[in-house]
């Protein structure tokens, strides 16, 4: 996808890729956006270690799954509006069979600023408390600047990709010899 310039008044939007690559990694992945985290007694924003004990407090909407792309990738696209500031957000591993259970990464939050083509690769770590110690994965975070006609075209193609190609009709083919014979 190229960058696409605003004009005529046509907002610009950031399209957001997040990849997490991880051999190991059979757990549910989440994207958690700190400063929407809202639990259910409306506590203001809490520090990561306050938070954590509250896990299952947590409203789904402040969370964002990946979704399994390969058998170690790990994926989540999402557009941002133009006028949104940055986007700061954390990984969350939520095992499938304990949902009590959930792991932060660790280190600081991560940010998604509005106005940039970038790609950024880094390491994430989740530290558990069994055997497993620290686990290091590999993270690609690629923002692209999209204007609103590159994202519907974008959408346009992806719905046409995952329709049949006859929709209820007969393919027609062309015969190419009758049509160059014509053009003579």
């Amino acid at each position: 996808m190229a960058m696409a310039a605003s004009s005529d008044g046509i907002c610009d939007q950031l399209f957001v890729s997040i990849k997490m690559e991880c051999s190991w990694l059979d757990e549910l992945v989440l994207v958690t956006f700190p400063e929407l985290m809202v639990l259910k007694d409306e506590h203001p924003r809490w520090t990561e270690e306050e938070r954590r004990p509250h896990m299952s407090d947590l409203r789904c909407k402040e969370l964002m799954p990946m979704e399994k792309e390969a058998a170690s990738v790990w994926g989540l696209s999402c557009v941002v509006p133009s006028q949104h500031e940055t986007l700061d957000f954390k990984f969350l591993l939520k095992p499938k069979d304990n949902s009590s259970r959930c792991i932060f990464e660790e280190g600081p939050d991560r940010s998604v600023g509005y106005g940039s083509n970038e790609v950024e690769i880094r390491n994430v770590l989740f530290k558990f408390n069994d055997e497993s110690g620290v686990v290091e994965c590999k993270i690609v975070v690629e923002t692209e600047m999209l204007s609103s006609f590159d994202l519907a075209a974008s959408w346009k193609a992806h719905q046409e990709h995952l329709q049949p190609k006859t929709r209820g009709t007969h393919d027609v083919i062309m015969n190419v010899e009758s049509e160059s014979r014509a053009k003579v």
